[in-house]
């Protein structure tokens, strides 16, 4: 399963967002960015690890938001 788009958009567009899930997986803001970039070629995991996917259910989202087939 993949980070669906909506995420991956709300990452890119919304500083506070990528800020506090850069704190969440205890990465830079920069290195968020880098993971978004890396998941568009298949190549990232931490998008979706159990961490990151306790934020975004934090801010509301759930499963069928968050990721997609």
């Amino acid at each position: 399963m993949n980070i669906s788009e909506l995420i991956l958009y709300r990452i890119e567009t919304d500083k506070v967002f990528r800020r506090e899930l850069a704190v969440k997986i205890d990465l830079s803001e920069r290195q968020v960015q880098n993971l978004v970039e890396n998941h568009r070629q298949g190549k990232s995991v931490r998008l979706r690890d159990s961490f990151a996917v306790d934020f975004y259910k934090s801010k509301g989202y759930n499963k069928k938001q968050i990721f997609s087939n």
